[in-house]
């Protein structure tokens, strides 16, 4: 049966990869888009997908899939951060609402307090839980995904490096757990294949290999990837933010009881990100 899903966040990274493995398997997408919102990166997909710029037209979907956010990388205010992450899709959730809808949030494993991001994310799903008892709710808490062309720091060493500039880094203890793009949208399809079994109510599925990695080892390997020299990483040239957690990790193994299972080891979806640079 053909299910109608919303879709927010379609001309992110995470969106539009996810976006078109929602057309490789025939779901009638609405693609919700604000005003301002650049449709370059899937144009090629524009013809496949109905496009709603207005909340007052939403229709009525099976699915509500979430994954529009605001980092705060761009100097938004703390009020700017609020209003994307919170306000705005509380209200499209209300409009969209029924008893029948199942909603799937993307949420991050940062700690609540760490910054406004993370803070906004939190306090978002808490409201959903609060308000929509009688939904499907499904929370992914999705560790650091990264994969070609994306805005992560694997991609900005990459760049810097290739370039022959020197990077001021932390000392690179920090661990995390990194995963591949193709993993994530696995384990959100993983997700859309079992929703029939599920009841109302809330699910929460970390998302991440299961594995943390120092911020040096990472960027380690990506300066062997590329052949470049280590002497450009300069750690302990700056200093950690405030409050930073020192190791971040997923356990999938709610995610794997559903059949779902990472496929890419941090070597090969570096080597498969870095491809066009090498």
């Amino acid at each position: 049966m053909t299910r109608n899903i919303l879709l927010t966040g379609g001309t992110g990274y995470l969106g539009r990869n996810f976006l078109k493995v929602l057309i490789k398997n025939d779901y009638n997408i609405y693609l919700f888009v604000r005003d301002g919102s650049d449709l370059k990166k899937i144009e090629p997909y524009l013809n496949q997908v109905t496009i709603i710029k207005n909340a007052s037209s939403l229709p009525t979907v099976d699915i509500f899939i979430h994954m529009a956010t605001v980092y705060g990388r761009m100097n938004e205010t703390n009020d700017e951060i609020f209003q994307s992450n919170f306000n705005w899709p509380l209200s499209l959730l209300e409009k969209v609402s029924h008893s029948n809808l199942t909603f799937i949030n993307t949420d991050t494993s940062l700690p609540r307090d760490f910054n406004n991001y993370s803070k906004s994310k939190k306090y978002f799903i808490e409201e959903v839980i609060r308000n929509y008892p009688y939904l499907r709710i499904i929370n992914m808490i999705c560790e650091q995904f990264y994969g070609p062309g994306d805005g992560s720091f694997v991609n900005f060493i990459a760049k810097e490096l290739k370039a022959g500039n020197d990077i001021e880094m932390t000392e690179g203890l920090q661990r995390r757990d990194l995963i591949y793009i193709d993993d994530v949208l696995n384990a959100y399809m993983t997700i859309l294949s079992n929703i029939n079994s599920m009841s109302k109510g809330l699910y929460e599925y970390p998302v991440g290999s299961g594995h943390a990695f120092s911020i040096r080892e990472v960027a380690t390997q990506v300066c062997e990837i590329l052949d470049c020299p280590h002497e450009h990483l300069k750690w302990g040239a700056k200093p950690m933010r405030e409050g930073e957690p020192m190791k971040l990790i997923a356990d999938p193994s709610l995610m794997m009881e559903l059949g779902w299972q990472p496929k890419y080891s941090l070597e090969s979806g570096l080597k498969l990100t870095l491809n066009n640079l090498l």
